[in-house]
């Protein structure tokens, strides 16, 4: 069977960082859902141009939309070695459809890592989160600042929050997290491993290491 690893998590507990080391260490293909829906709206593609009045709202996007890009995404790389999914699936009902046409048929070995954050800490991390309006690279103003304000050090281009990272919408995104995410614990009880998301960086991936 092919291993397929499942991030949950709120925002902002650091899924996409420990995607990035899991996918260094392991050399799986991954994928971040967050990325392929900024991608369509940056495109002002047909389906990007659906998706975008959500995300302004804080909201979570339609599960029918999610599932076209996430199908569309893993059956062009259904030959990896293995894969680590960031953001999907965000819902009961994305998890039953993933289930049942990609689960199966690509016969996926699914572990479901939970990272567990305090509220406030998420708060934090999310209003100092910036981010490489080219490559993607994630940083903090508070643990992993840039070298030169406003830049990344990776590939020199600009620095930005994601419109979705501020105060306003937090508490929405945080309150669709818990209404509609976390019941994914409970669907995925024989699959899930908890991991203390309050530590530093390099802990959890440590912890996450362990745990697999």
């Amino acid at each position: 069977m092919k291993p397929c690893i499942i991030f949950l998590g709120p925002p902002g507990a650091g899924k996409g960082s420990q995607t990035e080391k899991l996918k260094a260490h392991l050399n799986y293909e991954t994928v971040s859902t967050g990325d392929l829906v900024r991608a369509q709206i940056k495109a002002q593609s047909q389906i990007g141009l659906k998706i975008e009045p959500f995300l302004k709202e804080g909201k979570l996007v339609p599960d029918e939309l999610i599932i076209q890009l996430f199908k569309e995404w893993i059956l062009d790389n259904k030959n990896a070695k293995g894969f680590i999914l960031d953001g999907f699936p965000r819902t009961i009902e994305q998890a039953k459809v993933f289930n049942r046409d990609i689960v199966e048929s690509l016969s996926l070995d699914v572990k479901v890592l939970s990272l567990e954050v305090s509220v406030d800490l998420l708060i934090s991390r999310m209003l100092s989160r910036i981010i490489c309006s080219n490559c993607k690279a994630v940083y903090n103003l508070n643990s992993k600042p840039p070298k030169k304000d406003g830049i990344c050090d990776l590939c020199g281009s600009k620095l930005e929050r994601r419109h979705d990272d501020q105060p306003e919408t937090i508490k929405i995104r945080n309150t669709e997290y818990l209404n509609l995410t976390a019941p994914l614990s409970e669907f995925y009880s024989k699959a899930l491993i908890k991991v203390n998301g309050n530590q530093s960086s390099e802990q959890v991936f440590n912890d996450i290491l362990a745990s697999l």
